[in-house]
């Protein structure tokens, strides 16, 4: 057989039979982006990479403000529980009166604690302390000094001086007895000389606005195991 019988046997098989090959094939070309299809994406996936970091900031902030709203009220339950400690060991101290809400301290009391001796070592003596707060930046600073009372209260630097803690208000009060009627109620001054050591000490406080929660009004109490419960005329 000549080429052209060849040919026509190796496109359609031998004897007429059909095969299973075409004879030709031409290839479909491969189709790329156009330039708007390119711009499309490039813009969708600027938006999403554009949510997918708003949305770790903000969580980022969220667990900020989450971690110091934490540290506020960690700060706020170690002042109340130093609160707590100064109020049950006061005690009387020859003359020195326990004091609430004067002039320039919200209390002021007496009590055994460590200081530093001959030597830098450790002994007990006797104690001033004393509660302040003070204004700062809107909001009030708890704050608690100790002062080494020998010879009396005088002028003199603070052996010890601490910022609690930070609060909108804060105020106490103390329990005494109606005179005429003997109901408890509190009261919010306070004169060791003439009442003694007090029985019971309220600390109201707001707590400011932290992590995104409002303000919170917070009333913790305190009990002195020495102290008593005076009668009191009705204002």
């Amino acid at each position: 057989p000549g080429d052209s019988d060849r040919r026509a046997a190796g496109a359609w098989g031998v004897g007429g039979r059909v095969s299973p090959h075409p004879p030709s094939s031409v290839p479909c070309p491969l189709r790329g982006l156009t330039l708007v299809e390119l711009l499309l994406a490039l813009s969708l996936f600027s938006f999403l990479m554009a949510a997918v970091g708003g949305l770790l900031l903000i969580g980022m902030n969220v667990e900020q403000a989450w971690g110091h709203s934490v540290e506020r009220w960690q700060e706020l339950e170690r002042a109340l529980s130093r609160l707590d400690d100064d109020v049950q060991s006061a005690r009387k101290f020859f003359d020195t009166p326990f004091r609430g809400n004067t002039s320039d301290a919200i209390l002021e009391l007496a009590r055994v604690g460590p200081v530093l001796g001959a030597g830098d070592q450790p002994v007990t003596d006797w104690l001033r302390v004393v509660y302040r707060l003070e204004p700062h930046d809107g909001l009030v600073t708890l704050i608690r000094e100790e002062f080494l009372w020998r010879g009396g209260p005088t002028e003199q630097e603070p052996l010890r001086r601490e910022l609690l803690a930070e609060l909108t208000d804060g105020k106490l009060w103390f329990r005494v007895k109606d005179a005429s009627t003997d109901d408890l109620r509190w009261v919010s001054e306070w004169d060791g000389t003439t009442d003694g050591l007090p029985r019971l000490v309220r600390f109201d406080c707001t707590v400011p606005a932290m992590g995104g929660q409002p303000s919170v009004l917070l009333s913790r109490v305190f009990r002195n195991p020495a102290g008593t419960l005076p009668s009191r005329q009705q204002p």
